[in-house]
């Protein structure tokens, strides 16, 4: 924090925010650190192919690995990284790890952190990324090196272009952003447009409301969604 590359949590996009727990953590506002249906899950799956390849990651575990830990699959690690969970998730409030992940992960090459994604991507502040924009840094995760292509390429390719969009109308359906959002992220993806060094700015543009029920029960939102319900 206080550096040129940090950036606050209310400085984000709200389409990164949802996308982002869309694709990595959907129940991450009311677990604590740990999803036991899911961890259950990975151990079982890791039992039966005798590797530790399924993780079961929350974004709080990720955070631990990515900040403390290194990329060895042992089990000794594994009780590091949810000693570690527990430790996060009881010394930080769930925004502040929220804000921690999306300012230590890596969205390519050399690229980590969301405001330095935003800028080599798009040429943009991380408050002015757009739905679709989004959704493909959302979905260059967990393997960012390997969606980098797109980039390099100068366009979607066709399986990031339906990864997006697959995302897109899954968020829909979550209620994670509405009709008009979506709309507008259909059309941004049939003309993706990237920023690299030596182009000019990218144009200002009003970007449509985040989107949510017509009568939404606050009691049933998560915390961050409840930011953006219009009263």
């Amino acid at each position: 924090p206080g550096t040129d590359r940090w950036v606050s949590i209310g400085l984000v996009s709200p389409y990164v925010i949802e996308a982002l727990l869309t694709t990595e953590d959907g129940k991450f506002w009311r677990h604590a650190g740990v999803t036991l249906p899911e961890v259950r899950r990975a151990i079982e799956l890791n039992l039966t192919k005798g590797t530790l390849s399924h993780g079961a990651s929350t974004i709080t575990m990720q955070l631990a690995k990515n900040l403390f830990l290194t990329s060895e699959r042992t089990v000794a690690r594994k009780l590091q990284e949810l000693f570690l969970v527990w430790y996060l998730e009881q010394k930080l409030e769930k925004e502040q790890i929220l804000e921690l992940y999306l300012n230590v992960i890596e969205y390519g090459p050399g690229v980590y952190g969301l405001r330095s994604a935003a800028a080599y991507y798009f040429g943009r502040e991380p408050s002015e990324l757009s739905p679709a924009e989004a959704a493909y840094l959302a979905c260059m995760l967990p393997s960012p090196k390997r969606y980098h292509v797109s980039y390099e390429r100068g366009a979607l390719s066709r399986g990031m272009k339906n990864r997006s969009l697959r995302l897109l109308e899954h968020m829909a359906k979550r209620e994670r952003i509405g009709a008009e959002a979506l709309a507008y992220a259909v059309a941004e993806l049939d003309d993706f447009q990237f920023w690299y060094p030596g182009d000019p700015p990218p144009p200002s543009r009003e970007l449509p409301p985040l989107g949510a029920p017509e009568e939404p029960d606050p009691e049933a939102l998560d915390p961050y969604e409840a930011l953006f319900v219009s009263p």
